[in-house]
């Protein structure tokens, strides 16, 4: 066989599979956003068919040969290539890997339990929702050894979100974090809370549309390639690389919420939007990890959107839209948008508390996936530890062990990233500042070589590089947490005088 001939059949089927991709994805952003409430029945239909016809596109025998020859000579291959068919094999063989009974089986249960919890939250009924976390626990293990016998299953699903992750590594991260942050959350406990009634009142939401463009147009957001569309819940859908959709929900009486939640979306979008052209339409043209992307849209919510020089910035703008700013100075702006005060509910943390939320769920599911616990202990520990760590006290089961999504989706693993993201934004800061005037360039509103800086070290690449590479390019040595609890600590203990 003829390498390029080969090359060419892998491009050809890959933008195949890009194509259904692209479809299904219109199809979910259609959905979220501005289909009717009945469409879901048609829509659904349409997706199982589309998804069907995606991975018999992938399994087919000639595909399948396709890429064993090419696994076979990758020493020949450029890298990109090499990685791509590195990649696409390890889909086949997840997907083969599970009896198809069993993994229709899986899917009918994370249906009905991501049904039944949506309910048990609503009600504060715990224990109707608890046999299925157990189930799906039991099902994980079981799909996990399939995979590789000799890894611990919890393992194989941390690197299935982070890749080049496991128990260890995010133990040695838990670990700083924990020392370095609860005490200094227990510290500004006893401090004033600064003032934030100006942060209340009434927004109109036409302004705050306003509003919203002003932020794109501050982060180089290209308006001809990506568009702000309205949703219950915020997201970004990544459809091709010249359509990228960004969501937010307005809220005439919460300013901030649809403010920072349209900065952290920007920051996904624009990630997707910066990876190489020629790697669109194929399984590079995405985010390396899960933690890689959060933490670029934490870089521009955190870092960015709740600094100093950005409220300099931004102050005059608000002012312009809302009396509620008329008489505020950017350092007033600045010590209210960063109020660090623990909470209940994880999505409304704090940019200092938030990684104590993700500790609590990834010891906890670390227990159940090593049979130290069962689901009928969750509640109990997930208080404890809330009381531990927050010292704060868990009044009901909805607003404690029920009040996320994650776990009736069987998404377990997935939560660590999202504090392996902020820690991943705290070090890349780090250097982009020793390379960038990071301050003037925020507070005169051209960032525009924060963005080409990022972009030439972590978006271009898609997922050719790991995680681990992309912050060696980045910063030239390997993932160090402390430089994100050290960012913490400089920036709380100046804010609060401690």
């Amino acid at each position: 066989m003829d390498i390029s001939a080969e090359i060419k059949k892998l491009n050809d089927n890959e933008q195949l599979m890009s194509v259904f991709s692209h479809a299904m994805s219109v199809m979910h952003y259609d959905g979220a956003t501005a289909a009717p409430k009945m469409s879901y029945i048609d829509r659904s239909k349409s997706l199982g068919l589309l998804s069907t016809y995606s991975y018999d596109i992938l399994l087919n025998k000639e595909n399948k040969e396709n890429i064993k020859f090419l696994m076979d000579n990758r020493d020949l291959l450029t890298p990109s290539d090499k990685k791509r068919v590195e990649l696409l094999q390890e889909n086949i063989d997840k997907i083969e890997g599970i009896p198809l009974e069993e993994y229709a089986e899986y899917r009918a249960l994370i249906s009905e339990s991501e049904a039944v919890w949506k309910d048990s939250k609503a009600k504060n009924d715990f224990k109707s929702f608890m046999p299925y976390i157990d189930k799906i626990i039991d099902i994980k293990k079981k799909f996990a050894a399939y995979f590789d016998p000799n890894k611990h299953p919890y393992d194989f699903y941390l690197n299935e979100y982070e890749r080049g992750s496991d128990r260890d590594s995010f133990d040695n991260f838990f670990e700083t974090i924990k020392a370095r942050l609860v005490p200094l959350i227990s510290e500004i406990s006893d401090c004033p809370v600064p003032d934030t009634s100006f942060l209340q009142g009434n927004f109109p939401i036409d302004k705050q549309r306003r509003l919203s463009e002003i932020l794109m147009e501050f982060l180089n957001i290209d308006t001809s390639r990506c568009v702000l569309g309205e949703t219950e819940h915020p997201f970004t859908s990544h459809l091709s690389r010249n359509d990228c959709r960004v969501t937010t929900h307005y809220y005439e009486d919460n300013f901030t919420s649809s403010f920072y939640s349209v900065i952290h979306e920007c920051g996904h979008a624009l990630y997707d939007m910066g990876i190489k052209e020629e790697y669109y339409n194929s399984i590079l043209g995405s985010g390396t990890s899960m933690g890689v992307h959060e933490s670029q849209s934490r870089f521009y919510e955190n870092i960015v959107g709740r600094s100093l020089p950005f409220c300099e910035y931004i102050l005059p703008l608000l002012s312009n839209l809302f009396p509620q700013f008329d008489n505020i100075t950017p350092n007033e702006l600045y010590r209210a948008v960063n109020v660090a005060q623990p909470s209940l509910i994880r999505i409304n943390a704090d940019e200092l508390t938030y990684s104590m939320h993700i500790l609590i769920r990834y010891e906890l599911e670390k227990m159940l996936f090593e049979n130290e616990i069962t689901a009928v202990d969750l509640p109990e520990l997930w208080n404890n530890k809330y009381r531990e760590y927050l010292g704060i006290d868990v009044p009901n089961d909805s607003v404690g062990v029920l009040q996320d999504t994650h776990w009736g989706g069987g998404m377990f693993g997935y939560f660590p990233s999202y504090s392996l993201g902020s820690a991943y934004s705290a070090q890349i800061f780090h250097f982009l500042n020793k390379d960038l005037n990071f301050a003037a360039l925020v507070s005169s509103g051209d960032i525009r070589p924060v963005y080409e800086w990022l972009r030439d070290r972590i978006y271009i690449f898609g997922r050719e590089k790991d995680p681990s590479e992309i912050i060696r390019i980045c910063c030239n040595e390997e993932f160090n947490p402390t430089y994100y609890t050290d960012y913490l600590n400089n920036k709380f203990r100046s804010l609060y005088n401690i």
